[in-house]
C-alpha cells in the first residue's frame, strides 16, 4: 500500500486545478507554419544594424520584467510532477532529433478543434502552405488558374471576345491575385502566356477587340508581378519580359499602351536593360509609327484641319451674310441659309476638334514614354539605335518626318540623365544630317525643347509658369522666341548666368545663334530690352556678329535718352575680329563703341572737337589705347586710314583722361614715320603734330630730341632718294 502523503498534500491535492478560461490550446505544429509564412510574406527588414535596443524597447522590456516580478509573488507555485492526478510515464521514452517536414513526404494537419474550427478565417483552412521563392516552385492552386487560362486559350478561337469580356475581366484579376501571392510558378506562367499570346495573334486578323484583351492580360501580369511580396520582377527570366515587350509591340499606339508600356519599364529589373534594349526598340516603333501619321492619322492631318477650319470659317461667313440680305424679303429662304450655316459651322468645329486631338494624344504619348525610359541608361546604346532607326526610316512626307523627329527630341529633352550634348548630338543625326527631308525646327519649338530639358534636371523653379511667361512673352510671334525664353530667364532664374550660356551652347550648335538679334528686334517691339542682358548675351555668344547684332537691337529700341548705356567692357573680346572683319569698317567700330568720331583735321591740321553727350569712364580709355595700337599694326589699313583712326584715338584720350600712355604715342611714332621707312620723305604737318603731342604729354626736351631724329632721319631719306635718282 503505498505511503499517505501529509495532511497539507492532502488538502492541495483535494483543491480543483481551475486553468484559466482565456486560454486557447494551440499546437506547435500549426504555430510553427503560420510563422513560417508569415516571415516568408512580410519581409520585414531590420531597422537597426546593432543589438542594443532604443529607449522606447528598453521601457517595453523592463515594464515586462516588472510584471513577471509580480506575477511571480502574487501567484501560488505550481505542482511537482509526481502531484498531477495524470502523470506521464517518461521513462520508455527517448530523445531523437526533429525530422524536417519535405523529408517527411506529408503535410502538415490542421490542429484547430472543432470548436474553434467554427471561429477561424476561411482563407486560413483553405490556403495551402506559402511557397518558398525559388523560380520552379508550383502551389497547389497553380494548376487551377493556369488551367482557367488554357481553357480560355481554346475558347477564344471560336467565341467573340466581346461575348467572355466579363468573364475575362475576372480571369484577370484571379490571375494578378495568385501571382501577386506567389502561387503560380514564373516558367509555368511564361508557357501559359505563350500558348494565349499565340492564341490572340491568330485572331487579332480578324477581331481587332483582341487588342484590349492583350493589354488586359500583360497589365494583369505586371501589376501581380509588382504587387507581389513574395516574388521578385528578377524570378522572372529575360525571355518572359521579351515575351510580353513583343507582344506590347503588335498593339496599337494609344493611351492604353503608354501605361502598360510605363508600368513595364517601371517593373523591368534594371539588369536586364541593356538584354531587352531590340523589344524596348520594337515597341518604340509602334509609337514612331503613330507619330508619323502611318498608322491612325493622316501625315498632315493637323494642317488639313486647319485648313478645313478656315474655309469652312469663310463660308460660313458669306451665308450669314447672304442670310441677313434675304432676311426681309424671303424669310423661307433665310431660314435655309441659317441652316446650313449652322452645319457650316458645325464642320468647322469638328476640324479644330480633331486638330486639337492630334495634337493633345502625341502629346500624351511623348510625356508616357518619356517617364517610361527615365530610368534608362544613356551611356548603353539604346537611344543610339533609337536615333539611327530614326535616321534610316523610309521617306516620309516633310510634315511626318517633322512631327517624328519632333516628338522624339521632346522625349529625349525630358530624360533627366540626358545631357544637353546628347540632346545636341540627337539633334544632329535627326535633323542636320539627312539629306532627303531636312527637318528645321521652329523657334517655338526649340524653346520649348531647352525648357523641358531643364526641368527634368531640376534647373527651373517653377516650370509651368516659366513657360506660361515665355509664351506671353512671344504673344504668338515664333521669331520672338529666342527672346522670350532669354527675357525669361532673366526675370524668374536665379541661375541665369548658366541657362544663358547652355542657349547660346545650344544655339550655336543647331546653327540657330545668327537668328538671336532678330528676335530681340522683335521683342523690342512688344517689350523694353534691358541692356544688362544684352551684355551678357553678348559676351556669352562668342561672335563678334551676335554682339553687333544684339547692340543694334538695344540702341533700335530706345526711343528716348532714358535707357542705359552699352558697357564697354563687352567688346574687349572682339576688338581684333571687329577690326580684321571686312563687314566692320572703323567709322561703323566707332559708332558701336558709342564714341562719336571727330571730323577730318583742317588746315591746322587740328581736329574739330565736337561736343559729346555721353560721359566715358577709364574702361572706354582703355579700349580707345588698345584700339591705337590695333590701328598702328594692322596690315588691311593704308597709311592714311591708319593715320586718321590713329589720331582719333590721340585726341580723345587728351580730351578725356589729359594723359596719352607710351604705347599709344608709339603707335602714332609708328605711323607718321611709315613713310621715312619706306624711303619717302614724311609729311611735315604730321610730323610736326606728332612733335606737339609729345610735347604736351613728355616735355620740350623729349619733343626736341624726337625732331631731331627725325630731321636726321628725314635728310638720309632724301639723300638715298637723290642717289637712287640719279643711278
Amino acid at each position: 500500500m503505498p505511503p499517505r502523503p501529509a495532511s497539507q498534500c492532502c488538502r492541495v491535492l483535494q483543491h480543483p486545478i481551475l486553468s484559466s478560461r482565456d486560454g486557447i490550446w494551440v499546437t506547435d505544429a500549426l504555430l510553427a507554419s503560420t510563422f513560417d509564412r508569415y516571415c516568408l510574406v512580410s519581409k520585414q527588414l531590420r531597422r537597426k544594424t546593432g543589438n542594443v535596443p532604443g529607449p522606447l524597447e528598453s521601457r517595453r522590456r523592463l515594464g515586462k520584467r516588472q510584471m513577471g516580478d509580480l506575477n511571480v509573488v502574487q501567484s501560488t507555485p505550481s505542482l511537482p510532477a509526481w502531484a498531477l492526478q495524470n502523470s506521464m510515464d517518461l521513462s520508455k521514452w527517448h530523445w531523437e532529433p526533429p525530422t524536417r517536414l519535405p523529408a517527411t513526404g506529408e503535410k502538415p494537419e490542421r490542429a484547430l478543434p472543432a470548436w474553434l474550427r467554427e471561429w477561424a478565417p476561411t482563407d486560413l483552412e483553405e490556403q495551402a502552405p506559402q511557397p518558398t521563392r525559388s523560380r520552379n516552385t508550383t502551389s497547389v492552386q497553380a494548376p487551377s488558374i493556369l488551367a482557367e487560362l488554357d481553357s480560355f486559350r481554346v475558347s477564344i478561337l471560336a467565341v467573340s471576345p466581346n461575348a467572355m469580356a466579363p468573364e475575362y475581366r475576372e480571369l484577370c484579376k484571379r490571375l494578378e491575385k495568385q501571382i501577386s501571392l506567389g502561387q503560380v510558378a514564373s516558367d509555368e506562367l511564361d508557357n501559359a502566356l505563350q500558348a494565349l499570346f499565340e492564341a490572340l495573334d491568330a485572331r487579332s486578323g480578324n477581331v481587332p477587340d483582341t487588342s484590349v484583351l492583350s493589354i488586359a492580360l500583360c497589365s494583369a501580369v505586371i501589376n501581380g508581378i509588382k504587387t507581389s511580396r513574395v516574388l521578385v520582377p528578377s524570378d522572372f527570366g529575360s525571355s518572359f519580359w521579351a515575351k510580353l515587350l513583343a507582344q506590347m509591340a503588335k498593339l496599337p499606339a494609344n493611351d492604353d499602351l503608354c501605361k502598360l508600356f510605363e508600368l513595364t519599364m517601371d517593373t523591368l529589373p534594371t539588369g536586364y536593360h541593356g538584354k531587352l534594349s531590340n523589344g524596348v526598340l520594337s515597341v518604340l516603333d509602334t509609337f514612331y509609327t503613330s507619330w508619323s501619321g502611318t498608322d491612325n492619322w493622316d501625315s498632315s492631318l493637323v494642317a488639313r484641319s486647319l485648313q478645313t477650319a478656315t474655309e469652312a470659317n469663310d463660308r460660313f461667313q458669306a451665308i450669314l451674310a447672304e442670310a441677313m440680305d434675304s432676311t426681309a424679303n424671303n424669310t423661307e429662304l433665310a431660314k435655309c441659309l441659317l441652316q446650313r450655316a449652322n452645319e457650316v459651322h458645325q464642320t468647322c468645329r469638328d476640324a479644330i476638334n480633331s486638330a486639337t486631338n492630334a495634337i493633345s494624344s502625341h502629346q500624351r504619348q511623348v510625356q508616357a514614354v518619356s517617364r517610361a525610359l527615365s530610368g534608362m541608361d544613356p551611356k548603353r546604346r539604346l537611344f543610339a539605335a533609337a536615333n539611327q532607326r530614326l535616321s534610316n526610316r523610309p521617306l516620309l512626307s516633310p510634315e511626318a518626318c517633322h512631327q517624328l523627329r519632333y516628338n522624339w527630341l521632346s522625349v529625349l529633352s525630358r530624360l533627366p540623365r540626358i545631357s544637353q550634348d546628347a540632346l545636341l548630338e540627337a539633334h544632329k543625326i535627326l535633323c542636320s544630317e539627312p539629306t532627303v527631308h531636312p527637318v528645321l525646327l521652329t523657334n517655338t519649338e526649340i524653346c520649348r525643347l531647352l525648357i523641358s530639358h531643364w526641368a527634368s534636371r531640376g534647373r527651373l523653379t517653377s516650370p509651368q509658369r516659366f513657360e506660361h511667361l515665355v509664351e506671353r512673352l512671344c504673344a504668338g510671334h515664333d521669331s520672338a522666341g529666342f527672346a522670350a525664353l532669354t527675357y525669361a530667364l532673366s526675370l524668374e532664374e536665379k541661375d541665369r548666368r548658366w541657362l544663358i550660356d547652355g542657349l547660346c551652347k545650344f544655339l550655336k550648335q543647331v546653327g540657330r545663334l545668327a537668328e538671336l538679334p532678330s528676335s530681340f528686334e522683335k521683342l523690342g517691339e512688344l517689350e523694353r530690352l534691358p541692356v544688362r542682358l544684352l551684355e551678357r548675351l553678348a559676351t556669352a555668344s562668342d561672335d563678334h556678329k551676335v554682339a553687333i547684332g544684339l547692340h543694334d537691337a538695344y540702341v533700335s529700341s530706345q526711343s528716348g535718352p532714358g535707357g542705359s548705356d552699352w558697357n564697354p567692357r563687352t567688346w574687349w573680346k572682339y576688338l581684333d575680329a571687329m577690326l580684321m572683319d571686312p563687314a566692320v569698317s572703323p567709322a561703323r567700330l566707332w559708332k558701336i563703341l558709342g564714341i562719336k568720331f571727330y571730323e577730318d583735321m583742317g588746315r591746322k591740321h587740328e581736329p574739330r572737337r565736337t561736343k559729346q553727350r555721353c560721359s566715358y569712364g577709364e574702361e572706354s580709355a582703355a579700349i580707345v589705347a588698345s584700339l591705337a595700337v590695333r590701328f598702328a599694326y594692322a596690315a588691311h589699313l593704308g597709311n592714311r586710314v591708319a593715320y586718321r583712326h590713329v589720331s582719333q584715338c590721340v585726341v580723345f584720350l587728351e580730351k578725356y583722361t589729359k594723359n596719352v600712355p607710351p604705347s599709344v604715342l608709339q603707335a602714332l611714332y609708328h605711323v607718321v614715320s611709315r613713310d621715312l621707312a619706306e624711303g619717302r620723305p614724311a609729311r611735315t604737318a604730321r610730323l610736326q603734330w606728332f612733335l606737339r603731342i609729345v610735347e604736351r604729354q613728355c616735355g620740350g626736351q623729349m619733343a626736341g630730341e624726337c625732331g631731331l631724329l627725325l630731321q636726321q632721319w628725314r635728310h638720309l631719306a632724301l639723300r638715298m632718294r637723290e642717289t637712287a635718282a640719279l643711278r
